[in-house]
């Protein structure tokens, strides 16, 4: 009883190995034939190529269904729904080298632009001395309040060269000027030269006392 099933066992065996054989052997002899075709496939190409490129009066086209094809010109003439292959290839190819050519110039022109504002950031700069008579007055350049008054001289720095406002602010504290319009110009490192402002500041009710005086 054992034998048998040995021998059942043994006879399954090796029915499987030689289906996994007929398996291996025949997706190798698949595999084989499609890159044979394949390789036919391309020399086939390639002849034809060869053959129709060197013949007068030929173009290769794109047709309607999206195959390459060598038709004569007339009948080029007489089709719709076709690409010219060559054309279209060397129409590609000058748009490519146009955008590539359009990238460089945008590229240099940003480069140039970038450079351009960051040297005028670096060295068109000033500064300003502000002189109040209060501490912790809060101090607005352009509507952006930059510092607090310390009472005696305040130095705003880096600030770019042209015309700015400012105002001082301080709740129930009364300002005079109310706001100042300044023209700051570049500071030359040798001989800093500030642009200087001066605000009063006094309290409301200071305020009302010496008007009633």
């Amino acid at each position: 009883m054992i034998d048998n099933v040995k021998d059942i066992m043994k006879r399954k065996f090796e029915a499987d190995l030689r289906k996994k054989e007929e398996l291996r052997n025949f997706d190798l002899t698949s595999s084989q034939i499609f890159e044979d075709e394949m390789i036919k496939k391309e020399l086939f190409y390639d002849q034809r190529d060869k053959f129709f490129r060197d013949k007068p009066g030929y173009k290769k086209i794109i047709n309607s269904i999206g195959e390459e094809e060598w038709i004569s010109e007339e009948e080029l003439k007489k089709r719709d729904g076709y690409l010219n292959f060559e054309d279209d290839m060397e129409d590609a190819a000058i748009h490519q080298k146009r955008l590539l050519s359009k990238y460089f110039l945008v590229s240099f022109v940003i480069i140039t632009l970038s450079l351009v504002v960051i040297f005028f950031l670096i060295e068109n700069k000033g500064y300003i001395e502000i002189s109040a008579n209060k501490k912790g007055v809060e101090i607005f350049l352009d509507d952006e309040l930059v510092s607090l008054t310390t009472g005696r001289i305040t130095t705003i720095e880096d600030v770019v060269t042209g015309k700015h406002t400012i105002r001082l602010v301080k709740q129930g504290f009364k300002v005079n000027p109310r706001f100042v319009v300044v023209n700051v110009l570049k500071s030359d490192p040798k001989s800093p030269v500030p642009t200087k402002v001066e605000f009063v500041v006094d309290s409301i009710v200071e305020h009302k006392e010496k008007i009633i005086k």
